[in-house]
């Protein structure tokens, strides 16, 4: 077995297996981002890191944490630098939201638009650029179903270069919105063959409504259906509960599913759920299904963390 000699800061210390010495063996630093870090969260960390290591097929790994300097260290084989960057150090924050609908918001919207519009020319009425409502591409249109009409859950559409102006404008006229309202967007949504790549814009409530699924998520897999790919999950007890609650509450309504910022589905809520079980489909391919559901079984890092440096371990005498 390779003996590596650690300082005695350095503890917290996960051993998945001995090390084999017909394998290189690397050292890989990561850098705590976050001024202010708890040895709670630091140990947090290591523990979601062991658990992703084991679940990527990665052995001989040993995980540890200095928390005085805030650095983490990982002995392994080498790690892709891309990997520990796209896969690894991914937040994996699964939060589930109520939304404002355009309905709610379309009155508040015409007087935000004038808002930024006065607050760009210095105060002045002039109304006739409209920034915040020219900042979309297209607003929600009203569509039929049966007998019943109803709006999308997103308010409208934006291009990708327009998003910082839409964010901007909006904070602009902030007052005027909800104070729990925010921005997400889904990224990338397909329309007509002359339109350009398009995101839905979604307004959710950032409340006590919200449902931090991560903390909860006793089991996720990937599933494959033909072209269709999902992530099914089961959450534990509370997580039970609260998922029940939050449909219940939100019969015929949607919920956005966001992942560290990004919406990954909005499902409009049928019936109560109450066995515990979510869905997410329709919105990964393959391995990044299988990547998703790894990512949510490993739980969420509580802190940023980032790369700093990978060497070879000089192997003992």
């Amino acid at each position: 077995m390779i003996k590596y000699i650690l300082p005695l800061l350095l503890i917290s210390c996960l051993t998945v297996s001995s090390c084999s010495s017909k394998q290189k063996q690397f050292v890989t630093t990561l850098t705590i981002d976050d001024s202010i870090t708890t040895n709670v969260q630091i140990d947090t960390v290591v523990l979601v890191l062991k658990k992703r290591l084991e679940m990527a097929k990665f052995k001989d790994v040993i995980v540890t944490a200095n928390y005085k300097e805030h650095l983490l260290t990982i002995q392994s084989a080498a790690l892709d630098k891309d990997w520990i960057k796209t896969n690894l150090l991914k937040k994996g924050a699964l939060i589930f939201y109520e939304c404002y609908s355009i309905t709610e918001l379309a009155d508040i919207m015409n007087e935000a638009d004038k808002m930024a519009a006065q607050k760009i020319a210095g105060n002045k009425t002039d109304t006739s650029s409209h920034p915040l409502l020219s900042a979309f591409y297209s607003y929600a249109q009203q569509y039929t179903i049966g007998n019943t009409s109803r709006f999308p859950s997103y308010i409208g559409e934006v291009t990708k270069q327009n998003i910082p102006r839409l964010k901007k404008y909006f904070e602009l006229s902030k007052e005027l919105f909800p104070a729990d309202a925010a921005l997400v967007f889904k990224e990338e949504n397909t329309t007509t063959e002359n339109a350009p790549p398009l995101s839905e814009v979604y307004v959710v409530k950032e409340n006590d409504t919200k449902f931090f699924a991560s903390n909860y998520i006793k089991k996720a897999s990937a599933k494959a259906d033909g072209k269709y790919n999902s992530v099914e999950m089961s959450f534990d007890a509370y997580g039970t509960y609260a998922w029940k609650r939050m449909t219940e509450r939100n019969i015929n309504k949607a919920i956005a599913m966001v992942m560290d910022g990004k919406v990954l589905t909005v499902p409009t809520v049928i019936n109560t759920i109450e066995g515990g079980n979510s869905i997410i489909s329709g919105v990964l391919k393959k391995q990044e299904a299988h990547d998703f559901a790894d990512l949510l079984s490993s739980g969420y890092l509580p802190v940023n963390c980032s790369l700093k440096e990978m060497h070879e371990l000089e192997p003992a005498e």
